[in-house]
């Protein structure tokens, strides 16, 4: 697969093999139909108030996905889970990607109490979200944020990608890297 850095070190190309790491705003990108399937971190008590997270559920309503409703608030059994929905665009355009896949990615449990691992990002919910996503969607491309549960999850960059390479092997990545002025 072709490599395309932007301003990182050598351990980023050497971790990066399988995948693209791009500098933009992910909404956007999956608003123009860059990717099949797009992913972001959520926690488990249905707040989407920090992160990237404000931005999709606006722009595509995974605020309102089924693990997303009232009854779900807090429930630890959706830790490593996967949710999604699908955004379908006008047949009249010329691209060939008619649809998106918008996937809630429930990798830790609370949005700021510390788990298992000392931090808010769970590693297995992770690898769990990541293999779920790689099975359910093989072959198609997938955009995340740059380094999707390393932000406001605390996440180790390291172990996040190596997360990514193990799990997503039968996919297309791209990890995008917000611009300044990007709201996060």
């Amino acid at each position: 697969m072709k490599i395309v850095v932007v301003g990182f070190t050598d351990f980023f190309i050497r971790k990066c093999f399988s995948m693209k790491i791009i500098k933009g705003d992910l909404v956007e990108l999956a608003k123009d139909f860059q990717f099949d399937v797009i992913g972001h971190s959520c926690n488990c008590f249905c707040r989407m108030g920090r992160g990237i997270a404000p931005q999709l559920a606006l722009a595509f309503g995974c605020d309102n996905f089924l693990l997303e409703q009232p009854k779900y608030v807090g429930d630890y059994n959706k830790l490593g889970q996967i949710d999604y929905g699908v955004h379908t665009r006008s047949a009249t355009l010329k691209e060939n990607r008619k649809k998106l896949i918008v996937v809630n990615c429930y990798s830790q449990y609370h949005w700021k109490q510390p788990g298992k691992y000392g931090i808010p990002c769970d590693y297995d919910a992770l690898r769990l979200c990541m293999r779920k996503i790689n099975f359910e969607f093989q072959g198609l491309t997938l955009g995340l944020p740059y380094l999707i549960s390393a932000g406001l999850a605390c996440g180790d960059e390291g172990k996040i990608l190596k997360i990514l390479e193990e799990e997503l092997i039968d996919m297309t990545v791209t990890l995008v890297h917000r611009e300044l002025g990007i709201a996060s």
